[in-house]
């Protein structure tokens, strides 16, 4: 574990080179999910070779993964492509049994189209809601929504734990 997540250390900051941008591609389908989690959170994707490079795996993370949490940082990236594709997985994401998974999804649709985003914090707040969800619904309706969604927002405010959220 350590000698690979110290590779991943070492190829996050050249990725530039072609063989550190292949090491993190095999990071990517690393057999444990903490590996995976992390290489993800290494990427630049700022950089258009590491973006284009690793568009593939991404998604298929971020539709198939087993385990939730790389499943949400995928998620995540992909507001970075910025596709009407991608969408459709965010969509797909919001009914995820994970709320970290689904108020990420929330999350990165807010960030490629905010109306579409709104009109799904609006539906999805009917709904139970906690963590990562409750808090993209709240933040999206605060965002986008007029004084209809007080009572809404207000509650959520009351309910929450005590925190540096709150």
């Amino acid at each position: 574990y350590t000698d690979r997540r110290e590779a991943i250390d070492a190829a996050a900051k050249m990725q530039d080179d072609p063989k550190a941008v292949e090491l993190l591609k095999t990071a990517l389908k690393d057999k444990y999910f903490g590996l995976r989690n992390y290489a993800l959170g290494k990427l630049d994707m700022k950089k258009e070779n590491v973006k284009k490079e690793r568009e593939a795996i991404v998604v298929d993370l971020a539709k198939t993964d087993a385990k939730s949490v790389v499943r949400a940082r995928a998620l995540g990236l992909l507001s970075n492509y910025n596709k009407a594709a991608y969408k459709e997985i965010l969509e797909k994401a919001l009914n995820d049994s994970s709320y970290s998974v689904a108020g990420t999804a929330l999350e990165a649709l807010g960030k490629m189209d905010e109306k579409m985003a709104f009109e799904k914090a609006l539906q999805l707040s009917k709904l139970p809601a906690k963590g990562k969800l409750q808090q993209e619904i709240t933040a999206s309706v605060i965002k986008y929504g007029d004084e209809s969604a007080f009572e809404m927002i207000s509650g959520n405010y009351i309910n929450m734990p005590l925190s540096q959220a709150k």
